[in-house]
């Protein structure tokens, strides 16, 4: 049986616009640098100034703890697909005070240390 690490691997091999995956398709992410385990996903130090829309299709309805630390997001574009969030963690981005956070209903812990917001 594939663990979830097998399976981030090939589920970012692609994706076509209705979110199947088809392999060799590119994507807007390294497939390599994602670790999913336990519904805990880590996409850190990609210097990605977004959200990957192949991160929010493949695991935004499974994902319960998300860190995007270390990479040079100013938007949350995509944030609000993630349904289950329980944790998020934005450390060392480029977010400023003006970001804009969806309503995420489970969201119980936000770490949003060494932005460019003053809050």
């Amino acid at each position: 049986m594939p663990t979830d690490r097998e399976d981030s691997y090939k589920d970012c091999a692609g994706l076509l616009s209705g979110g199947e995956i088809m392999e060799g398709e590119r994507t807007d992410m390294l497939p390599s640098a994602i670790t999913f385990i336990d519904n805990r996903l880590c996409y850190t130090s990609q210097r990605c100034h977004k959200i990957p829309e192949a991160l929010v299709k493949l695991y935004g309805s499974r994902v319960h703890s998300l860190d995007l630390s270390y990479n040079e997001l100013v938007s949350l574009k995509g944030l609000e697909r993630f349904s289950f969030l329980r944790e998020l963690v934005l450390d060392n981005n480029h977010l400023a005070d003006s970001i804009v956070f969806p309503y995420l209903p489970h969201l119980h812990t936000l770490s949003l240390n060494k932005n460019q917001n003053t809050i």
